[in-house]
């Protein structure tokens, strides 16, 4: 799996960094603006940990040691932004 790529999250985060960055209910707004990323690592998944899983890839946490083997991640904060390009169509 290549490690450039970014996956949604099945399940919420509730990470401590992320909440000193958003205070209050802000925390839960960022949500949107997470993803997975994943590290490179091929391994079974240990508490509290992020991993890739699926047909169509998601990123879930695990809530305990897993025995199978799944791409590790990590999570990052994303910004989106859009990009105004003008053409000229027609001289008038």
């Amino acid at each position: 799996m290549k490690t450039d790529q970014l996956f949604p999250l099945v399940d919420y985060c509730a990470s401590r960094k992320l909440r000193t960055l958003f205070p209050g209910s802000d925390w839960w707004v960022a949500q949107h603006r997470l993803r997975a990323k994943p590290t490179g690592e091929f391994r079974c998944p240990k508490e509290d940990e992020w991993y890739i899983s699926g047909a169509i890839p998601e990123a879930y946490h695990a809530q305990n040691n897993l025995s199978n083997k799944f791409n590790i991640a990590k999570i990052v904060l994303i910004e989106t932004k859009t990009i105004v390009k003008e053409t000229i169509i027609e001289t008038l």
